[in-house]
């Protein structure tokens, strides 16, 4: 059994976590993420303890694997993080934040547009991606902020890369 598979997923208050079949569906402040999951995992919600009861104990999200194969024992740990990504994405999301330096490097936020001087000829313009929102830190660091963590690692090299940025607009 996985050691990280085996932890329960806490549900903190204000998330709403629901499980249909293979579905889990969780709600939060910051939007809706909804994902399905390989049948061979079993996941099942364990209840809180209630408020009466004295200090309230939020829900949790337990993950068993439906057998001891090598495929589920590697989805095992993978789907227990996935829905631990979901439950964080909509409560707190996440940040990625980028830091230019070097002489004549600058980003200017352009209403929604994130738009970088990188020493090309021309100024590269990148749109935000549905989701993700740009912010400005101070006058050498930007920061674009995503519910989900699945597209961090590709969106960041994209954002990154001027030249890849360009051939793909």
């Amino acid at each position: 059994m996985s050691r990280i598979g085996r932890l329960p997923v806490t549900i903190p208050s204000g998330v709403d976590l629901k499980i249909d079949g293979q579905t889990v569906t969780v709600k939060g402040p910051k939007g809706q993420l909804a994902r399905t999951f390989h049948p061979a995992i079993r996941i099942a919600r364990e209840p809180g303890t209630p408020a009466s009861s004295g200090a309230e104990t939020p829900g949790s999200v337990k993950v068993t694997p439906g057998d001891e194969s090598t495929k589920t024992r590697a989805l095992h740990g993978l789907t227990r993080t996935l829905i631990a990504n979901m439950v964080a994405g909509v409560t707190t999301g996440f940040t990625k934040d980028l830091e230019i330096s070097g002489t004549g490097y600058r980003a200017v936020l352009a209403g929604k547009k994130l738009q970088l001087a990188l020493g090309f000829s021309h100024p590269i313009e990148i749109d935000p991606p549905a989701g993700i929102t740009f912010t400005r830190r101070s006058s050498r660091s930007r920061a674009w902020t995503r519910r989900s963590s699945a597209r961090s690692p590709r969106r960041s090299a994209r954002f990154a890369s001027p030249t890849r940025t360009r051939r793909r607009a």
